[in-house]
């Protein structure tokens, strides 16, 4: 579903920016993109450098919020795709029929005069459990013993091969495995997901893709022949983006429908052994391999069926709970940025395009991701054998996925596809591997409580949490992250506005500190303010914690809560110390004080805190191997309330601490005002930030840990010892001990 919506979305931007090409290029008209025209009125320069076009974009932003609030929306390309879905579904209904035409099979009637073959298959229908019979034909022509089943809802095909038939009289319970293998597919619905996507995304390459490129090619070239126009430079940096995120669409929607395929091909075997085929007939021997293992596992990735040694592995231990694949959730990734780029061309006002994109992409996100997370680890709870991980290698998948999406999709608007400060970019995997470890853990809390409304209602506000989430960090990326990775930390000169209403000071004594702070407050501000993200914040700390509390006996806290005590107390000590080594650096007069200096200490005040909270979560998440990242967020919230408190305390008792103080040097009770003002900017700063923080540092914490356990635990090889032979006799027995399936020299089933 995630792929269709993404092929719907993205042939609205496709088909909306041809649309401005044809009237660009064929028609020579001065057309734009929608919204260009406010940037070239806020002073855009689109041959400008990447950091320049942000900085005019943040000094501009008021303005150009007010011009795009009075553009028409455009509805071309919506249009357009509603045509494209129309014709995909015309697609969908008659693609079986052309199918049947140019195959010209025959009904299995004409071949069975005795009517035994109709009888037999009568049987397997009824005992495959589909409700409506299908229709049975044979394409004689087809010497192989296989089957493929087509369609549409209600009005099903089954082609049998003519080798099928004859091998029906040799081996019948072959001939019966392969018809139920392919009535497995029509029980599953798999026949409607395959033909539907397929014929939308034959459609969609037909009709959006193809013309577009072509577009773009034609542009390229007219661009790159010595046009001088302002219209073709412009365009033409974006040609080579365009054509890089329609190839990397392309090879996404290959490689999920491919997935997708095989995932269904292993519920129909499932499907089948359970309604009576023989688990046997799938013993058959691998095709040797002629690429070496690297080449063969992506050529396998692009199979739409799974190997026979997988089918074997599936049948012999049908209780094991597979956990979501890298790649389904690489896929995942690129999917949800793409989406997420090609949502800002919906017929939506321009001036809240990122925000409705923004949600649209949570949305539709969100169900998919939860859904293949949970599932897995619902299954392994129902299992005793079953075992779900802690979802952090799904996490960093989907991360990966992010960062690539975002490096393509965002070439279109820059010069470099790298950014100047490409270590940025590792925040879009803790952007992906946080709420994905932040369901997984919780979701396994959540189902070991008692009670099956409980455990709906809190799978439910785990799913909404871990939408927040996500949310939270591709806001975070939009508002901060993309412009900090071109080096704009202060693009709108908030910082130096603060700077001025603090009023004169000494500013040049405090460079270091001030360069701290102008690093550091761009990565704490994207999220500042926004109640949302608040009550996200607030959610990510207390679900854990109440599903903790209702947990049977033997779910002990004591070591969590007294890691963020420690955590606290090492929070008092470390503001201490700050005020401490400040101390000798006060100005001589009173409202000196309160400008440069006081900025400056309560900028290691947050930096104190913020510290705190996540050393704390990523020392709690190394020492836990189970529930570490819930465990963390329980600890960091202790953290907090004790920091905040030893804040206050700092600055109300200003005056009173002697070395320790920060403006003043009596000792009033007037003072509680200042304290509760300047902890109170402390709050505010690091109320959401600790813990989204403290989340990707427990997931750097629990990485680590694993590491350096894994690290410990490899064994070392014999001195004086051939490696080798050390390694086989080691793995000797284990290999003696393996037990071979029983095999046999009869061809395997159909691969349909």
């Amino acid at each position: 579903m995630l792929l269709i919506v993404l092929v719907t979305v993205s042939s609205t931007q496709a088909l909306g920016a041809a649309a401005v090409l044809v009237e660009t290029w064929v028609f020579r008209r001065h057309t734009v993109p929608p919204g260009w025209d406010c940037l070239y009125a806020a002073g855009f320069d689109p041959v400008g450098s990447d950091l320049e076009k942000v900085q005019v974009i943040a000094h501009q932003a008021a303005a150009l919020d007010k011009c795009a609030a009075t553009r028409p929306v455009s509805y071309q390309g919506a249009i357009a795709a509603l045509v494209l879905l129309a014709v995909a579904a015309l697609v969908y209904w008659w693609l079986p029929a052309l199918r049947d035409r140019r195959r010209r099979p025959v009904p299995v009637e004409a071949v069975d005069p005795d009517g035994t073959l109709t009888a037999e298959l009568a049987d397997l229908c009824a005992r495959s459990g589909i409700r409506s019979r299908p229709r049975f034909h044979v394409d004689a022509a087809r010497l192989t013993s296989g089957a493929a089943v087509h369609g549409r809802t209600g009005r099903y095909t089954v082609l049998l091969h003519g080798g099928l038939l004859v091998r029906r009289g040799t081996d019948p319970e072959r001939f019966r495995a392969v018809v139920l293998h392919e009535l497995a597919h029509i029980h599953h619905r798999d026949v409607d997901y395959a033909y539907a996507t397929t014929a939308l995304w034959r459609v969609y390459v037909l009709l959006a893709l193809l013309p577009s490129l072509a577009l773009d090619g034609l542009l390229l070239a007219d661009a790159l022949s010595g046009a001088d126009s302002l219209r073709w430079r412009v365009f033409s940096r974006g040609t080579v983006a365009d054509v890089v995120v329609g190839l990397l669409l392309a090879g996404l929607v290959h490689l999920a429908r491919a997935d997708l395929l095989r995932r269904r091909e292993l519920q129909a075997d499932l499907r089948a052994v359970a309604c009576g085929a023989h688990p046997d007939t799938w013993d058959a021997a691998e095709p040797p391999r002629t690429v070496r293992p690297p080449l063969h596992r992506f050529l396998a990735a692009l199979r739409t069926h799974p190997g026979w040694a997988e089918r074997r592995r599936t049948l012999a231990d049908a209780d094991r709970v597979p956990g979501v694949g890298s790649l389904e959730m690489f896929l995942a990734g690129v999917a949800t940025w793409l989406l997420y780029d090609s949502a800002a061309s919906l017929p939506l006002p321009l001036s809240k395009t990122w925000e409705y994109s923004l949600w649209t992409t949570v949305v539709l996100v969100t169900p998919v991701l939860c859904l293949s997370l949970g599932l897995p680890i619902v299954r392994a709870a129902l299992t005793a054998r079953g075992r779900a991980g802690s979802g952090a290698r799904a996490g960093l998948w989907l991360g990966c996925g992010l960062l690539l999406g975002a490096v393509t999709t965002e070439g279109r608007s820059r010069l470099a596809w790298v950014p100047p400060q490409p270590e940025y970019l590792v925040a879009l995997l803790f952007i992906g591997a946080v709420p994905v470890v932040w369901f997984s853990q919780c979701l396994r809390l959540a189902v070991g409580l008692p009670g099956r409304r409980r455990r709906w209602t809190a799978a439910a506000l785990c799913a909404l949490v871990t939408g927040l989430l996500l949310a939270a960090g591709l806001q975070w990326w939009q508002l901060g992250g993309s412009r900090i990775a071109l080096g704009a930390g202060d693009p709108g000169g908030a910082i130096s506005a603060l700077y001025d209403r603090r009023g004169p000071g000494l500013w040049q004594d405090y460079r270091f500190d001030l360069s701290a702070l102008s690093f550091g407050m761009p990565l704490l501000t994207p999220l500042f303010g926004d109640a949302l993200f608040g009550v996200a914040a607030l959610l990510a700390w207390l679900v854990p914690l109440v599903l903790v509390l209702l947990q049977r006996p033997g779910f002990r806290l004591r070591r969590t809560l007294g890691a963020g005590l420690a955590g606290g107390l090492l929070s008092w000590a470390g503001l201490a110390l700050m005020a401490y080594v400040l101390y000798p650096q006060r100005p001589a007069g009173l409202q000196e004080r309160t400008a440069a200096y006081l900025a400056v200490h309560l900028w290691w005040s947050v930096v104190t805190v913020l510290a705190a909270c996540l050393l704390t979560a990523g020392l709690v998440a190394a020492f836990s191997r189970r529930h570490w990242l819930p465990r963390a967020l329980v600890a960091v919230p202790v953290v907090q309330l004790l920091g905040y408190a030893g804040a206050f305390a700092l600055y109300s008792a200003d005056g009173c601490l002697g070395p320790f103080n920060t403006v003043v040097d009596r000792c009033r009770r007037s003072h509680l005002q200042a304290g509760f003002d300047n902890s109170r900017a402390v709050v505010m700063v690091t109320l959401v930030d600790a813990v989204l923080g403290a989340a990707c540092a427990a997931v750097v914490g629990a990485g680590t840990a694993r590491a350096v356990r894994r690290l410990r635990r490899r064994p070392a090889e014999p001195v004086g010892t051939d490696a080798p032979l050390a390694q086989s006799a080691r793995s000797g027995g284990a290999v003696a001990s393996r037990r071979r399936a029983p095999s046999s020299s009869s061809p395997p089933p159909s691969r349909h």
